[in-house]
């Protein structure tokens, strides 16, 4: 072990406990090889402390208050390992700790020294500082400062609603939590409302990716349809979106799309949250379900929770669902997903369907908003720690402009990764639109 010491996150306002920075009275510690597991799952660091002349009791006071202070998590307080002079530090941090006098206890220090036991609860791995982590996509690879992400994806050049993460430039062994960084940046004057961010491990490799894109024109009417026709417009998505109609005032289908078996080979059986872009508003109080029925056959296989869709915005989060799972007796197969509307209005009723993204469940988080991103603004998702903010790009200056529900955005090392985003701005949800994002991280390892 090269050095040992105390810290906070960022490792500044360092005090060594082993290594050249200590100073008297400490001499330097030795730590027990393995931690102590916890029933909690927490593990206890077990540091033996030598000290010789010095305030060795100023010593023993200040551990103890500090160790007070990073029980409340106020300041918190973090335990930095350095294994060799070459290795970076790693650390996690204090969740809670007690000092205990060695050998003849306060009768040693009459000598001119002490012995002491620490004992830190922390959590069961140790990490790096946070880096930046490389995205790529169509318009741009191995990039830190701000990767360009479109408000949809479509087939033409750059328009992409995703990054990606190649799992082999991941370092550690654990599962990372990433901090997220959404970058408005200056030019139009906008403010971003509604924030989805999405994304899932396996989702690409050198040979393909999952197709994420349901686009409107490509479904077919449900049996409850009255009327549907395709609207060519250049603010759309692929140049057109659909329009369906119904009559009914109970629930009914209303259009439906074909998963096939190359999709389904790529989610291999995890759940969805689809998001969608209507053209227009839906009607007030409309509802939406999923049923899932087999290929060429009308028996519902599963079904979702209803949705209320919001009759003010264009940009819907419609209900979860899960794909049917694989079996031992044959592969994925494709199947019908087909989506039912309900609304009490009387006379006929019509929605104008651009797209719907399928974004996986295990990392999907819905930002709702309490005033808006603004420009010259970036939105901080800072999964390690659970702390969302707005920074003001000029200042600093630290702000609450969204809400956050959902599940931490997790990278895990040797793993491909591909994250995606929509948004909706206060002139509506606009494909044409574009953010920046950014991700950092600390590798993790269970051993320094």
């Amino acid at each position: 072990m090269y050095s040992l010491f105390f810290a906070d996150e960022e490792q500044q306002d360092r005090f060594y406990l082993h290594g050249p920075g200590v100073i008297p009275p400490v001499r330097g510690a030795s730590r027990q090889p393995k931690p102590d597991q916890l029933d909690s799952g927490l593990v206890q660091e077990v540091l033996t402390l030598e000290c010789k002349n010095g305030d060795i009791r100023g010593l023993v006071t200040w551990l103890e208050q500090r160790l007070a202070q990073a029980r409340a998590g106020n300041p918190p307080l973090h335990l930095w390992i350095q294994a060799d002079q070459g290795a970076a530090p790693v650390g996690a941090q204090v969740l809670d700790g007690a000092v205990e006098l060695l050998g003849g206890g306060t009768l040693d220090r009459q000598h001119g020294y002490q012995g002491l036991l620490l004992r830190l609860e922390r959590a069961n791995w140790l990490t790096e500082l946070l880096a930046p982590v490389l995205l790529q996509n169509a318009n741009g690879s191995n990039n830190t400062l701000g990767l360009i992400l479109s408000n949809h994806t479509d087939g033409d050049a750059g328009h992409v609603n995703y990054c990606d993460v190649v799992g082999s430039a991941i370092r550690g062994s654990q599962p990372l939590p990433v901090r997220i960084t959404l970058d408005v940046g200056a030019g139009s004057v906008r403010r971003l409302g509604k924030i989805v961010v999405s994304g899932g491990a396996d989702l690409w490799d050198a040979n393909g990716s999952f197709d994420h894109v349901l686009e409107g024109e490509a479904a077919s009417a449900g049996a409850g349809c009255t009327g549907m026709s395709s609207i060519s417009n250049l603010s759309a998505s692929a140049g057109a979106y659909q329009n369906f109609q119904w009559s009914a005032v109970v629930e009914t289908p209303v259009c439906r799309w074909t998963i096939d078996t190359a999709r389904l080979n790529w989610l291999k059986g995890r759940g969805l949250r689809p998001v969608a872009r209507f053209h227009t508003p839906p009607p007030a109080n409309t509802r939406w379900r999923w049923k899932i029925l087999p290929a060429g056959g009308s028996e519902i296989l599963d079904q979702s929770a209803p949705a209320v869709l919001d009759a003010s915005s264009r940009l819907q989060v419609l209900p979860a669902f899960f794909p049917p799972l694989q079996t031992n007796l044959a592969p994925f197969t494709s199947f019908v997903l087909e989506g039912w509307l309900e609304c009490p209005s009387a006379g006929t009723k019509q929605i104008d369907l651009d797209f719907i993204h399928l974004f996986p469940l295990e990392n999907f988080a819905y930002f709702q908003p309490v005033s808006g991103l603004d420009e010259e603004h970036s939105l901080v998702m800072d999964w390690p720690s659970g702390e969302l903010y707005t920074a003001n790009s000029a200042t600093g200056n630290k702000s609450i402009t969204h809400l956050v529900s959902g599940t931490p955005m997790v990278i895990y090392p040797g793993r491909n990764h591909r994250i995606y985003l929509l948004y909706e701005t206060n002139s509506g949800f606009l494909i044409a639109d574009t953010a920046q994002l950014r991700l950092t991280a600390g590798a993790r390892w269970v051993n320094p």
